[in-house]
Order: C-alpha cells, then sequence, then structure tokens
C-alpha cells in the first residue's frame, strides 16, 4: 500500500499539468545544471554544486507529482548528459547512481515492468528521441 504521502503526492500529479511543472520546476533546475558557469557564478558556487544539483534533480524526478513523462524525460536527458565524463570522475558516479534510483523507482510504481535504466529508457523513448538524434549527429 501507499503512504498518505505517496496518495496525496499521486493525487496532486492527477491535477497538476506535466509541462507545467516542467516550465517551472524542471527546466531552470536542468538550464542551470547543464549551462557552463559564468566566472563570477563558479567563485560563488561551492565544490560540489554541480552534483548537488544532480542529487536535488534525481530526487524531485523520484516523486510521484513528477511522474509525467516530460518531467522524467527531463531529467533523465540532464543527468545522462553527464555520463560523457570519465566513469571513475564524481560526476559520472552521481548520474548513474541518480538514474538507476530514479529507473528503481519506476519499477516499484509501475511506470515500467523491470527497474533498470534499459527499461526507463525504453519508457521514456518520446521524450528522449530528438535528443538522442542530435548527440549522435553532434558528439559522435
Amino acid at each position: 500500500g501507499c503512504t498518505p504521502r505517496e496518495e496525496e503526492a499521486e493525487a496532486e500529479a492527477a491535477v497538476v499539468d506535466g509541462q507545467l511543472l516542467h516550465d517551472t520546476v524542471i527546466a531552470p533546475m536542468v538550464s542551470m545544471l547543464l549551462e557552463p558557469a559564468s566566472a563570477s557564478d563558479a567563485a560563488d558556487r561551492p565544490p560540489h554544486f554541480r552534483l548537488a544539483l544532480m542529487a536535488a534533480l534525481g530526487a524531485i524526478g523520484r516523486e510521484s507529482l513528477y511522474a509525467h513523462a516530460c518531467c522524467r524525460g527531463a531529467v533523465v536527458l540532464a543527468l545522462s548528459a553527464h555520463l560523457g565524463r570519465d566513469e571513475l570522475s564524481q560526476e559520472y558516479g552521481c548520474a548513474m547512481r541518480e538514474l538507476r534510483s530514479l529507473a528503481a523507482q519506476c519499477g516499484r510504481e509501475g511506470y515500467i515492468a523491470e527497474g533498470t535504466t534499459e527499461a526507463l529508457c525504453r519508457a521514456l523513448s518520446p521524450q528522449l528521441a530528438a535528443e538522442w538524434a542530435w548527440w549522435l549527429v553532434e558528439r559522435p
């Protein structure tokens, strides 16, 4: 069974427009995560700012309120952008940890049959396809 908070979040998600959540919450975080910081911004940010932002974005993606495909697709794309790093880097490790956690949550919710990143990407392929095509051309 669901906890009262999970039931409340599911009820909210049914009423709240996913695109509105994407545009007002997810997109600004993704933009901040993916855009290179200016020198003045970088000086004001703590050293692990990017890792904390990645973890926060992953946590939001796991919330039932943000279960809309447009929200989760944007989270997957933002985290996936960090998989081009060295596999031993903190950013790569954080991105993989958050992607696996999101996939596991989606499996528990029944959004995907098995809680793997492969199954998650397959389920979100309509949201991911355009970006994947761009990556194939721009980052072969």
